[in-house]
């Protein structure tokens, strides 16, 4: 059995639920937003970087250019206001608002004054229907508690997440789904497995998935056998398992 990843999942509810704004945080090299643009063309698509240096790259590039692409110079967080960012590669240029634990190797040592803004902020009169794809070493969970009232208006979320802490004071794979799913949101899909630390979680809003006429049955096909096979989903997703159930023998997903 080959079960989904986390971004094939993540671009089949883009172009099925065809939001209108996507936000890239922690872009680096904005690779993820052009990414995103070549099938989602009508979107709008916000990165966001914390490193200066990438983001003068990031804004040279003609591709993005080409492309639309609104690059913002910020830290996205729970708050607003001033933090530092603190590489960890001076290679990649990677780096994060925490400090790095002994799990983290790497040459850098440079930091940066940056600003923090809230999505809640951001997004505040902007997009409709929204999509977000956050890779921000260890902050993806104030990224998610920044979000406020927008994230009535985000249909998916691609996010990185850890089992062991990466960084200092970071939050876990187990309270990020559990604020997830305060937020009204479930997991679909994950890169992740036993052996790893660190991977992806796909979540969708719980209320689009319902309000999706055969979205359901199209998640089923395609992630069944990630949703039973890596996470035991199906107690916590009773229709979801019922339905899959019906569309597949047991020992296929299993």
């Amino acid at each position: 059995m080959t079960a989904i990843s986390s971004y094939s999942a993540f671009r089949f509810l883009l172009e099925k639920l065809k939001p209108d704004l996507v936000c890239d945080v922690g872009s680096r090299d904005a690779a993820d937003s052009l990414n995103i643009k070549s099938f989602l063309p009508q979107a709008e698509i916000h990165a966001f970087e914390a490193n200066p240096v990438l983001v003068d790259k990031i804004k040279s590039d003609t591709r993005v250019q080409a492309a639309g692409v609104i690059v913002n110079w910020n830290a996205v967080s729970n708050r607003t206001g001033k933090a530092t960012f603190k590489l960890f590669s001076l290679e990649s240029g990677n780096g994060s608002l925490r400090n790095a634990t002994s799990e983290i190797t790497g040459e850098g040592s440079q930091s940066y004054e940056v600003d923090c803004v809230c999505l809640g902020n951001y997004l505040s009169d902007r997009g409709k229907n929204i999509a977000l794809w956050i890779d921000v070493e260890g902050c993806g969970y104030e990224v998610l508690e920044g979000l406020g009232d927008a994230a009535r208006r985000v249909c998916a979320i691609h996010i990185e997440v850890e089992t062991k802490p990466f960084w200092e004071g970071q939050k876990l794979i187990g309270d990020t789904e559990k604020l997830m799913r305060q937020m009204g949101f479930i997991p679909v899909a994950t890169s992740l497995t036993l052996e790893a630390n660190q991977g992806n979680i796909t979540f969708i809003r719980e209320e689009v998935l319902k309000n999706t006429p055969g979205l359901y049955k199209d998640l089923i096909r395609l992630s069944i056998g990630n949703l039973a096979a890596k996470w035991k989903l199906e107690t916590e997703l009773p229709k979801l398992y019922k339905l899959g159930k019906l569309i597949f023998p047991r020992k296929s997903f299993r």
